[in-house]
């Protein structure tokens, strides 16, 4: 069983749509390591919105087509169907690149995630240091005059 040319027409338009929402998504695993290297917590929370957004469209794509899909790998004989394959090899290698700046801005996060806890560490090590000193009173100085 083959696509009809109107099963493949609309199969390639949402590859096409679908192949620009991973350049999306790639750009935006681009901004979110900007957002980690400049410690912009509420642009990178702004950008993991955005993100999902996009993932919510993919899956609705996906949805979509998952049976133009099945039908298209069962049959293999249309231009088409070599021109969709062509546009799912460009989806599948930036997914590939996505993944990778994915694990990059993962391991960043770490980092960044890891130096905000020590700088937690210091200030609480400095809190109690104060509030032990602060505990003690000392009494006043005294000015004691030997010259009389």
């Amino acid at each position: 069983m083959s696509l009809s040319l109107e099963e493949e027409r609309k199969l390639q338009e949402k590859c096409e749509e679908e192949l620009k929402l991973y350049e999306n998504m790639f750009r935006i695993a681009l901004e979110q390591k900007k957002a980690i290297n400049l410690k912009e917590t509420k642009a990178l929370l702004s950008l993991l919105n955005k993100r999902k957004r996009v993932i919510n469209k993919i899956e609705a794509i996906e949805n979509e087509i998952a049976s133009l899909k099945k039908t298209m790998k069962e049959s293999k004989d249309s231009f088409c169907n070599n021109k969709i394959a062509s546009l799912m090899e460009k989806i599948a290698s930036l997914m590939e690149k996505t993944l990778r700046q994915d694990v990059k801005n993962q391991s960043l996060l770490k980092n960044f995630i890891k130096n905000i806890s020590q700088n937690l560490e210091h200030i609480q090590t400095g809190r109690a240091l104060h509030n032990a000193y602060g505990k003690h009173s000392f009494p006043e100085s005294r000015f004691m005059n030997y010259k009389t």
